[in-house]
């Protein structure tokens, strides 16, 4: 069965910088493939550091259809909101929901994967992260809306982040509130896990 992992810097996790990492990234996807791959499984992390649904669009075909994945999984939007944030190009919640809904339609249509969506999460951490959270919570409801329509996996990560930041302090779990310490990997790896 063949794994494949899509979405951002908190996928691609340095995958191409360190030969230690195989290609996995040192984060979620890395925990998954070292747990699953000696099981036979077959993954691969096409996460691309920067990338929005804009570029995941351009790239679909040669880093998902080709590749004839059993499981797609899609981590993605908070570049969205980041870029916007920083005074480059804004993408609109309508926007999102129709590029996450192209990538998920292609996939469901041109390849016989399940379909996997994790939600787009966001500390409060530093403070001025709160200014995202609008924009968020939009794109969490396009995710959700998405998953109900076309029946997919749906890995609810911002209610999991909201609740290990009452026992945990934020620096324990991100750097920057939108990067993972290895904690906040292990958490979401194990969110994958359950949904999977």
């Amino acid at each position: 069965m063949h794994l494949l992992f899509q979405g951002d810097s908190i996928t691609d996790a340095d995958r191409l910088f360190y030969p230690e990492y195989h290609g996995y990234g040192y984060g979620y996807v890395g925990m998954i493939a070292k747990e699953l791959v000696p099981q036979g499984y077959q993954v691969t992390n096409k996460g691309c550091n920067g990338h929005r649904t804009q570029e995941l669009i351009r790239r679909w075909d040669r880093d998902c259809i080709r590749l004839h994945p059993d499981v797609v999984t899609i981590l993605i939007g908070v570049n969205e909101i980041w870029t916007g944030m920083d005074g480059g190009e804004k993408t609109s919640p309508e926007q999102f929901c129709e590029n996450l809904e192209f990538l998920v339609k292609e996939t469901i249509e041109k390849t016989k994967a399940r379909v996997i969506l994790m939600e787009p999460f966001v500390f409060p951490y530093p403070a001025e992260r709160l200014l995202w959270r609008k924009q968020l919570d939009e794109e969490i409801q396009v995710v959700r809306y998405l998953a109900r329509k076309y029946k997919t996996g749906l890995v609810c990560l911002d209610g999991l982040f909201a609740k290990a930041s009452i026992r945990y302090s934020f620096d324990e779990l991100t750097p920057d509130g939108v990067h993972l310490t290895t904690l906040g990997h292990c958490m979401l790896k194990d969110a994958w896990m359950e949904e999977f």
